[in-house]
């Protein structure tokens, strides 16, 4: 766990991986996105990160739905305003 003191006093403390645990020594100077009032919503590093799934999901399922949207809308139209039958056989259908 790395303890940080941001500018006004505020203390954190955040879980860091091994790797860059070891590049740290107390007094390190450390970028944190800090936003005042707002506990919980302070992070180690110079920028938000958010993982590029938590932005192709959402994408995707909005085309998803999109497409499901298209097919039903076609699917789910009046008998009077879909496509028109064309008969192409001899006489009348056969008796069941």
């Amino acid at each position: 766990m790395v303890k940080s003191r941001v500018s006004d006093g505020t203390v954190f403390e955040e879980k860091v991986e091994e790797t860059d645990w070891a590049k740290l020594s107390q007094g390190s100077e450390v970028a944190v996105v800090y936003v005042p009032g707002k506990p919980g919503f302070e992070i180690l590093g110079d920028r938000p990160t958010v993982h590029l799934a938590a932005g192709l999901v959402p994408f995707f399922a909005c085309v998803f739905f999109f497409l499901g949207y298209l097919g039903h809308r076609k699917a789910a139209r009046p008998w009077y305003e879909r496509a028109i039958l064309k008969d192409r056989g001899k006489g009348k259908l056969p008796d069941p």
